[in-house]
């Protein structure tokens, strides 16, 4: 029998997923996105309509009830989206970087052909353009 908390759940569940399916059909999210997100609310779903499930698979993984699997499960979740997150924020970082840097140099009358070398690659010969002050 399913309870009022159960149907809530149940129906906002349902609504996630709706959402998700249409943000991949609109081209919003990947492939790869997308069944991450309807694994995971799908199997919340189940886990609502079937709360004893938690404790079945909890067993059977040795661990003691079901409401620490979920506990578990959520704590690996949220960490792995928090170094996903971690590591976009850093690519992120790195392009505007780029991008600013390539501006600058738009900007100054220069392109990125007459940039500096590096230090380990450095040709010999003399440099196309003086630079001034100190070194980025």
């Amino acid at each position: 029998m399913i309870i009022h908390a159960q149907l809530l759940l149940l129906t906002l569940a349902i609504i996630i997923i709706a959402l998700v399916a249409l943000r991949f059909r609109q081209g919003r999210i990947g492939t790869p996105a997308f069944l991450f997100w309807i694994f995971l609310w799908v199997s919340a779903a189940v886990v609502v309509v079937y709360p004893d499930s938690t404790s079945v698979v909890a067993r059977f993984l040795g661990i003691g009830r079901g409401a620490d699997l979920v506990l578990y499960l959520g704590a690996i979740l949220i960490l792995y989206l928090i170094f996903r997150l971690f590591m976009r924020m850093e690519q992120l970082d790195r392009n505007i970087t780029t991008i600013v840097r390539s501006m600058a140099l738009r900007e100054a009358g220069l392109d990125d052909s007459h940039r500096e070398p590096s230090e380990g690659s450095r040709s010999p010969g003399p440099r196309s353009t003086p630079r001034t002050g100190s070194p980025p």
